[in-house]
């Protein structure tokens, strides 16, 4: 029976990954109400296994986001689960945030799953991707450049996440739950193409299976190939850093003269496995790799947002980057002169506002609504986000600063300007999309730095 080799994959799965104990606790399954998370929570029930659903209701579809809500509801008092469901505002903390309504939805259910799971001593948190749904990370990832590392997919087990179902195909899913006559509902948002996975799913993976026939099964075992190979780097790596990272206070010292030493094909590649926890990019290892092939090493520094890395003749040192002012300046637009860098304040008063008046960068225009905000001057850190003036999504303020061809140097003088948490303005950069000004209104004030 198929619902029985089913049954039989994932046991043999989990036991193989250690992903569960049956003695260990209840699992905390994720249930949506989708044909993958009802298959997961039937079969560890049919495995014994003692679970609880977790429920996220978002709001964003109407009735069908309350339709689901009440099939999970019905589904847990069948089977016997405890459910908890959570309701959320995606739209509130999306605006606070300066992230997408996809990453807003992601970053809220997975805090609240791991809050939960603490709260109800669950041994784990299980998740309901499986086997095609890591083929299409395979495709995003490499569509994005990615290294060996995001061609891997999603793992078996991150932290207290487990995927009990990577081994099974969706075909294998819909199969399951049909043998056991059990219904799911059907998201109708997952027919359009509006964002990458789908179009990926929808698009690009059935014409694939259409052109070379058996793509996808070879497909699932590429995604296994690359991960143990992922593996086998990770503890090549390990083995690196234990051998030529002597530990230095936040960072770590390498010998150049034992670097170099080391036979590899391609130093750089090893330089990144064994620096890339500090946030160093391929291309700055592929630069002080160059330089060290050249013996052109003294006094040469490059920059993470929190680490610098530094050259001289016999050693690699990464130090933790001080910085000389790690304080936040809370603005008060009535007197400026605290401030680390001037910022002059212009009320719109009777002047219809136009966008002559601005460029975007140190001079820039808000809604009058900002005076009666928080705002918060302080140093930009690592993984901060803005939403760009014009754009409709937001972007690491990394990658502003490349926009900007930002010099390391100039990096480390870069301010940001906070109004209730959510970033505004990097003065003499980029204003965020943020109290937009309308042409002619004039509620508006305008702000004026003086960057050296």
């Amino acid at each position: 029976m198929q619902a029985d080799s089913f049954k039989k994959r994932i046991a043999s799965y989990i036991a193989a990954h250690d992903l569960m104990d049956q003695d260990g606790g209840n699992v905390l399954v994720t249930l949506s109400g989708g044909a993958d998370s009802v298959a997961l929570l039937r079969v560890l029930e049919a495995l014994g296994y003692s679970c609880e659903a977790a429920h996220c209701n978002f709001h964003l579809r109407g009735d069908e986001s309350n339709r689901d809500e009440a099939f999970v509801t019905g589904l847990c008092l069948g089977l016997g689960v405890k459910l908890h469901v959570r309701h959320f505002d995606v739209e509130a903390y999306r605006r606070r945030h300066g992230v997408s309504v996809e990453m807003a939805c992601r970053d809220l259910r997975y805090e609240w799953f791991a809050s939960l799971s603490h709260e109800r001593g669950c041994q784990c948190i299980a998740v309901a991707h499986h086997a095609d749904d890591n083929v299409e990370t395979f495709f995003l990832n490499a569509l994005r450049g990615s290294g060996i590392a995001g061609l891997a997919g999603m793992r078996p087990r991150n932290g207290n996440v487990v995927r009990p179902m990577l081994c099974v195909s969706r075909v294998d899913v819909e199969s399951f739950l049909v043998e056991l006559r059990q219904p799911y509902i059907i998201d109708s948002t997952n027919a359009q193409n509006d964002y990458k996975r789908n179009r990926v799913r929808n698009v690009v993976l059935p014409c694939l299976e259409r052109e070379f026939k058996g793509s996808r099964n070879c497909l699932y075992d590429t995604v296994e190939h690359v991960r143990d190979y992922a593996d086998l780097m990770n503890d090549l790596m390990a083995h690196f850093r234990g051998l030529l990272c002597v530990p230095c206070g936040d960072g770590c010292r390498i010998s150049i003269a034992g670097f170099m030493a080391v036979k590899v094909a391609n130093r750089a590649l090893l330089l990144h496995g064994m620096i890339d926890e500090y946030g160093f990019s391929h291309e700055q290892c592929l630069t002080v790799a160059t330089l060290l092939g050249k013996g052109d090493v003294d006094g040469q520094r490059f920059y993470t947002p929190d680490y610098t890395l530094s050259l001289n003749n016999q050693c690699l040192t990464i130090e933790k980057t001080v910085r000389h002012d790690d304080e936040s300046y809370e603005v008060d637009f009535n007197d400026m002169s605290s401030l680390p860098i001037t910022i002059e304040v212009h009320s719109g008063g009777n002047a219809p506002f136009a966008p002559s008046m601005c460029n975007g960068r140190d001079v820039v225009a808000f809604d009058r609504s900002l005076l009666d905000c928080r705002v918060v001057l302080r140093h930009w850190r690592n993984g901060d986000r803005m939403r760009p003036f014009g754009l409709h999504a937001s972007k690491l303020l990394s990658d502003v600063f490349a926009d900007a061809k930002l010099s390391p140097e100039g990096k480390k003088k870069v301010w940001v300007m906070e109004a209730d948490g959510v970033i505004v303005w990097v003065p003499g950069v980029r204003a965020a999309d943020f109290g937009r000004v309308s042409r002619g209104a004039t509620d508006y004030v305008i702000l004026k730095a003086s960057i050296l």
